[in-house]
């Protein structure tokens, strides 16, 4: 009992603490909440409410040394609880302003999502390390909620950031041989977004790095179709970011596929909307 009112107090002072502009006692408070939860088990709201905290960080923490100490505790959860972990984390990243839900992502938002990103990169070795755990509905989350942050990290994030970012995936793909080809694969399975394709085009980026022919060439068709749907068809200006990063499927089409699967429709849209194709 008493043990369970040591980690409600303790919890109770985290949440009061986690936004404190203080770099002592963010470390402080980490550091106690890290011995507090050590070999327990905590209960589901109390995951959700941490979760819920930890989002509040992004746009405040501006220092490595906490983001760091945050990190460590997102591992440590990860390790005991990390079904719930994940569920909650991904809501929260969803829903916390992190990813700008309408409009172009900004300085702000980008920033945000490069700290979130490499929350990500920590869950996806430890929850999702074997192949058979990489599908069902938590792992398509996962996937959704890095492509979001991905596009927002592109879109937004500074250079140094952006290169952060993607370093850091590819090392993710290095490490997990046919890794990329499963995130490809969910990516299409979403529902179709211009969105996706920034993340995409990081995927197909690490495949021709990579000289991973086979796995372009197995794509390429469901590729093609959403780059059609999302970018050359749509009544709305595409974002900047995402013609840049659909130029990574694009320098991969050949002349007959670009006669057959993407003229006809460029005629079409320089009829109806010549400002977009003309992108």
């Amino acid at each position: 009992m008493a043990a369970d009112t040591q980690v409600s107090d303790t919890l109770k002072k985290f949440a009061v603490k986690v936004t404190t502009a203080s770099v002592k006692e963010r470390k402080e408070i980490f550091e106690e909440l890290k011995h507090c939860i050590k070999g327990k088990e905590l209960p589901e709201p109390a995951i959700k409410g941490l979760c819920k905290l930890f989002c509040l960080t992004p746009h405040r923490y501006r220092d490595a040394a906490s983001r760091r100490q945050l990190l460590s505790v997102i591992a440590q959860l990860a390790e005991s609880q990390p079904v719930i972990l994940v569920t909650s984390l991904l809501h929260c990243l969803l829903n916390s302003g992190v990813i700008s839900k309408n409009g172009e992502p900004s300085k702000s938002t980008g920033s945000a999502a490069f700290i979130g990103l490499s929350w990500t990169f920590l869950l996806v070795p430890t929850v999702f390390s074997a192949p058979e755990k990489r599908e069902g509905p938590i792992w398509k989350k996962m996937v959704e909620v890095q492509s979001l942050l991905v596009a927002e990290v592109v879109g937004g994030a500074k250079t140094i950031a952006q290169k952060s970012s993607l370093k850091n995936l590819n090392h993710l793909w290095e490490e997990n041989p046919g890794l990329v080809d499963q995130y490809i694969s969910t990516l299409l399975s979403l529902d179709q977004s211009p969105t996706t394709l920034a993340m995409l085009g990081v995927c197909l980026d690490f495949c021709t790095a990579q000289k991973d022919r086979a796995t372009i060439e197995k794509h390429k068709s469901a590729l093609l179709d959403l780059y059609v749907k999302s970018v050359l068809m749509s009544k709305t200006k595409p974002q900047q970011h995402i013609l840049d990063k659909s130029g990574s499927l694009l320098r991969h089409v050949s002349h007959s596929e670009f006669k057959e699967l993407l003229l006809p429709t460029l005629q079409k849209t320089m009829l109806r909307s010549p400002e977009n194709a003309m992108q």
